[in-house]
């Protein structure tokens, strides 16, 4: 059971990191969304 909190913790993070990135490009250039998504 636990494993699966952490599976879909690991779903959730990485489709927050996936949708911050695409409302980014609007306003950011694209090496600038790729540097901020490296450091986090």
């Amino acid at each position: 059971m636990k494993s699966v909190l952490w599976m879909l913790g690991a779903i959730a993070s990485l489709y927050v990191m996936a949708v911050s990135a695409r409302e980014l490009s609007g306003h950011l250039n694209t090496f600038e969304v790729l540097a901020l998504r490296c450091v986090a």
